[in-house]
């Protein structure tokens, strides 16, 4: 059996932090974390006795990089993220870096280019690429199945508190919820269509119980053959069980809602014969995913790749295009 692998994390602020740590957790036959470092002294005193990061040792960031880490895992406060991910890749080590990787494209360009000049790993934290539904309809998308995409619908939204609306206040100069959560929706778009001709992006603010954060964002894609929309707002009541995908195409349409946990893809075929159309329908169920076993398929994936087992399916460049639409998509 191979050795596991050893992990060590960066930072601590992510939403997601405490969750891969736990994902982590659930494949002792893999994964060892090393440990875990958090750079604010404050910060690090209000979560390191919190589950589940008490498991771990606190060491520096120089100490994880002598402990001869085989990957890092970089979840720290998103604007710092590609920072930690060059040193990372400076260091030679893969890494995995949440989502989305920060607002400065130069230097993630430069972890891109690093990591691919080492033939180094990086996986970007879009757990919804391994999502079933999401990689059945992807599946269906490359084979032609679907026919030519026109237009791609994707709404990731969620009835924040206003307290959370508050702290999204810190992406203002990002985008807001685009930038938190909606950058999710855009690698959704990217993956099935790429790269549009123009994008056009509605950043709001619902001044709802006096929160001024952007909490409401829709951004348009137009392609040659039509258009396409992420939307993601922290103020729809009941959000999070509408989050959806609908991709269209010339012979098919596949729709996902909810896009998570219990899933359902409801799929339409289209049949041009003699000048008239007819359909046939299909739909499939998913089995129930709790909310931690999301990034499960996601981080084994990662260490398939660090063991050389797999070549990355969203390679250096998809990962440079993706980020640099997601910008667009935020205004930036």
């Amino acid at each position: 059996m191979n050795k596991k692998l050893r992990v060590g994390h960066i930072g601590t602020k992510h939403d997601h932090s405490r969750d891969i740590v736990q994902c982590l957790e659930k494949f002792p036959d893999i994964f060892e974390i090393v440990g875990i470092t958090e750079d604010d002294p404050e910060w690090r005193s209000a979560v390191e006795n919190t589950e589940p990061y008490k498991n771990h040792r606190f060491l520096t960031e120089e100490q994880l990089f002598n402990a001869g880490c085989d990957m890092m895992v970089c979840e720290g406060f998103e604007y710092d993220l590609p920072h930690a991910a060059l040193r990372c890749v400076e260091n030679g080590i893969p890494v995995h870096i949440d989502k989305p990787a920060g607002r400065d494209y130069d230097v993630f360009e430069r972890v891109i280019s690093l990591a691919k000049a080492k033939s180094l790993p990086v996986q970007m934290g879009y757990m919804y690429r391994y999502n079933p539904a999401v990689e059945d309809c992807l599946s269906l998308v490359k084979s032609g199945r679907l026919g030519e995409i026109h237009s791609v619908t994707a709404l990731m939204s969620s009835d924040h508190s206003p307290e959370k609306r508050r702290w999204l206040s810190r992406f203002d100069d990002a985008g807001g919820i685009m930038f938190f959560l909606g950058c999710h929706m855009v690698d959704l778009i990217y993956m099935m269509q790429g790269m549009p001709e123009e994008v056009t992006p509605f950043l709001t603010r619902s001044g709802i119980f006096g929160c001024e954060a952007i909490d409401e964002a829709t951004a348009i894609f137009r392609y040659k053959n039509g258009i396409s929309i992420a939307q993601s707002n922290s103020t729809e009541i009941g959000g999070g069980g509408r989050r959806q995908l609908v991709v269209n195409g010339s012979l098919g349409s596949f729709e996902i809602r909810p896009l998570e946990y219990n899933g359902t893809a409801r799929i339409v075929f289209a049949k041009h014969e003699n000048d008239s159309l007819s359909y046939t329908h299909e739909e499939h169920t998913y089995p129930h995913m709790t909310y931690l076993e999301r990034y499960d398929k996601m981080m084994l994936d990662f260490a398939a790749m660090v063991r050389g087992e797999k070549e990355n399916p969203f390679g250096y460049d998809y990962e440079l295009e993706c980020q640099k639409l997601v910008l667009k998509a935020c205004g930036i």
